[in-house]
């Protein structure tokens, strides 16, 4: 195999929370909401953003409807990305993008990411000796039959492929999830028994990854940033958004594009 860029992971749905009535979802509203709402002369959002059936707040209704969402979603998972990869010690990754399910039934977004080959080889290596017992539990907690669901992948590592670039996305997600999980915990020596005994209990330390990357995020003004520059970019190339934002602009004393 050739040593490109083809071997992809996932940020499976386990632990990226993705943007369905999520955190993520909840601030990446609220920093729009107060770019919009925003007033030079008061320093702060404007006194009739939040006044029912103004001219101003009708404006920001307007304008968060226009808003191209999907865009700064995108973004701001590349973000997450970035921020998951150094707290998970991951070798070099290039983002590829963010999968959205058609229905939030029964699936999460996930964050898709590539490597090389070698240096996924040299990860796993490193996992099966720093976290052998939570690469066991996150296995058996993802994969072990339950009525209605049947997983694709056997739940024991031994009955993988003895490659591991043969692997699926998922699966390598599963693997990355172990090592995420146990830098959550940040326990010298011991994390591995005690992530894998917290996987045990029916715990999710995963989510304790997770909320450590939302932390980095807000450290880095990622929410801010994301914002930012969606709406500078859709300004630039989408007419009516551009109209609405000038409208906007006028009303709250800023300057128009």
């Amino acid at each position: 195999m050739s040593d490109v860029l083809d071997i992809e992971a996932l940020w499976n749905g386990r632990i990226f929370p993705g943007y369905y009535m999520s955190d993520l979802d909840d601030a990446l509203a609220c920093e729009l909401w107060g770019v919009l709402a925003y007033s030079p002369a008061h320093h702060a959002p404007h006194p009739d953003a939040e006044k029912p059936g103004s001219p101003i707040a009708e404006a920001i209704k307007a304008a968060q409807d226009a808003f191209p969402w999907q865009a700064a979603c995108e973004l701001l998972a590349r973000y997450w990305h970035r921020a998951a990869a150094r707290l998970a010690s991951m070798p070099p990754t290039v983002y590829a993008g963010l999968d959205s399910p058609r229905e939030y039934n029964f699936a999460s977004d996930r964050v898709r990411f590539l490597m090389r080959p070698r240096y996924w080889r040299a990860f796993v290596a490193r996992a099966r000796t720093n976290c052998p017992l939570t690469i066991d539990a996150v296995l058996r907690d993802a994969l072990t039959p339950r009525p209605g669901c049947v997983p694709r992948f056997s739940a024991r590592l031994a009955e993988w492929h003895s490659d591991p670039t043969r692997w699926a996305p998922a699966q390598c997600g599963l693997i990355v999830e172990a090592v995420a999980a146990v830098a959550a915990c940040q326990i010298w020596n011991e994390a591995d028994a005690l992530t894998a005994a917290a996987y045990e209990r029916g715990d999710r330390p995963q989510q304790a990854f997770a909320a450590d990357v939302y932390d980095e995020l807000h450290t880095q003004a990622a929410f801010s940033d994301a914002v930012n520059k969606v709406i500078s970019h859709t300004i630039k190339h989408d007419e009516a958004f551009c109209d609405t934002w000038n409208h906007l602009a006028r009303l709250t004393g800023r300057d128009a594009t």
